[in-house]
């Protein structure tokens, strides 16, 4: 079988093809933990009985809220690991013509989004090991959620499920508003409150964080990637999306012209290297 290799964009605007050498499975290597995409189907077992576990902690009964591996491409699912333990998690879905999760309560306040030419997605199946630094962990999942949203995929907002007394830390923490009033979740049985934030809002406190200009001492975003970091990061998981969308067995280049990219991998070289 062919040694398979991968592409690599450069600002020659050619495409080079190179041997999969490096550890390309974690986004973020941290002393203590790690934070990768899940991708396998052993990993989505892995972070589903990490989701159950922690929901039945809470008294929530979830049999039917599960992640699924890679192949469903409006969901991304991200986990944080300490020597191969899960120690939290975090699940982005982009709008499409499935929906969210929140259309099944909220579905009403949910098209007022998307009657303005906004484009959705959605945070869910949050859940962090609670002797781990899960402030740190989910700043950082949320700014690689971010990353994957706005620059990926050119989302302008997020909306999230949640319980009505985890309300406040999301409004404090992260900025985010309630639009969507109190119901009953039927997936957890539990109280569910909608909130709603413009990325815009999260572009201007990541870099108002990165310059040290946040007063607001309960804000998560001064837990956020620095600029190097998330421009490093950011550039890492460009060269991901590429090499999932095209991995071939192949050793010549080619130009950027021949490929059949699609709008979504025009619209990242066309960000990344023609500006």
């Amino acid at each position: 079988m062919p040694k398979q290799t991968i592409i690599r964009v450069i600002p020659n605007h050619r495409v080079e093809l190179l041997n999969e050498n490096e550890d390309q499975e974690y986004l973020l290597k941290r002393s203590d933990y790690c934070i990768r995409k899940v991708n396998s189907i052993k990993q989505c077992i892995k972070i589903n009985t990490f989701l159950k576990k922690k929901y039945a902690a809470c008294g929530y009964y979830i049999p039917n809220t599960m992640i699924y591996p890679q192949h469903t491409p409006y969901q991304i699912t991200f986990e944080a690991s300490y020597k191969q333990e899960t120690i939290g998690t975090l699940t982005l879905t982009l709008d499409s013509d499935k929906g969210l999760l929140a259309d099944e309560l909220y579905k009403k306040e949910i098209d007022t989004i998307r009657s303005r030419n906004r484009k959705l997605c959605e945070i869910s199946k949050l859940a962090f090991k609670t002797s781990a630094n899960s402030k740190k962990i989910m700043a950082e999942l949320f700014h690689i959620a971010y990353i994957y949203a706005r620059t990926l995929h050119a989302a302008t907002d997020t909306v999230i499920e949640v319980n009505p007394r985890h309300a406040v830390f999301y409004k404090n923490m992260l900025g985010f508003q309630e639009i969507g009033s109190l119901r009953i979740c039927p997936r957890v049985n539990a109280p569910a409150l909608l909130l709603h934030l413009q990325l815009e809002h999260m572009t201007k406190q990541i870099s108002a964080a990165a310059r040290s200009y946040i007063h607001n001492k309960e804000t998560i975003y001064k837990h956020f990637l620095s600029q190097f970091e998330e421009k490093k990061l950011t550039h890492k998981i460009q060269s991901m999306f590429i090499r999932e969308q095209f991995t071939v067995d192949s050793k010549k280049s080619v130009t950027v012209n021949q490929l059949n990219t699609g709008n979504n991998l025009l619209q990242l070289l066309k960000r990344s290297f023609f500006r």
